[in-house]
């Protein structure tokens, strides 16, 4: 009868976390709606998304010309919050200082990938890419404008999410038709 009582515990417990880890996700991917300046900054990074995926995957061709379009997107969202830190000035904290590293390293991170393109360097086929681009954007620009707080449980729902959404989003796109 323990070990009955042991495996159902353990099952629980899965499922507890995985309810937890979920809630964060969907905390993550909702939070923007309420948001028109939010929803400004993402509309870009959806349409740019939806339209890369379709084209890249259904034309089966790797060009550096996706990751320039990506790194550039990647550029304006970090602009978008750059913008928003000098609109909405607040005292010095610990807490500011980590968003302007953070929109500096999504700006730097986009121009990486464009000059990486620009040179042709195969890297960008990796970094670059619009899924990666946008996972890791529309992530963390809920956490940047505060809708949610950053903790460990979030962050470890964007890390093991991102396989998910990896898996299914390439499923997905091999069921659409090919293009002519």
């Amino acid at each position: 009868m323990a070990l009955a009582e042991t495996i159902i515990m353990i099952l629980t417990t899965v499922l507890n976390y995985t309810v937890i880890l979920l809630t964060e996700i969907i905390k993550l991917v909702f939070a923007p709606l309420n948001d028109f300046d939010v929803l400004w900054t993402l509309i870009p990074v959806y349409i740019t998304f939806l339209i890369i995926e379709y084209l890249q995957n259904t034309d089966e061709t790797e060009s550096f010309s996706n990751p320039v379009i990506n790194g550039f997107t990647s550029v304006w969202v970090g602009m978008s919050w750059i913008k928003y830190l000098i609109q909405n000035p607040v005292d010095l904290t610990i807490y500011l200082v980590m968003r302007w590293f953070l929109a500096l390293m999504i700006v730097i991170y986009g121009l990486l990938i464009v000059i990486w393109a620009l040179k042709e360097n195969d890297l960008v086929h990796y970094i670059g890419r619009v899924r990666e681009v946008t996972y890791i954007v529309v992530m963390l620009t809920p956490i940047f404008y505060g809708f949610v707080e950053l903790t460990f449980l979030t962050l470890l729902a964007m890390i093991l999410f991102f396989p998910i959404y990896w898996l299914t989003l390439d499923y997905l796109l091999k069921k659409l038709p090919k293009r002519a």
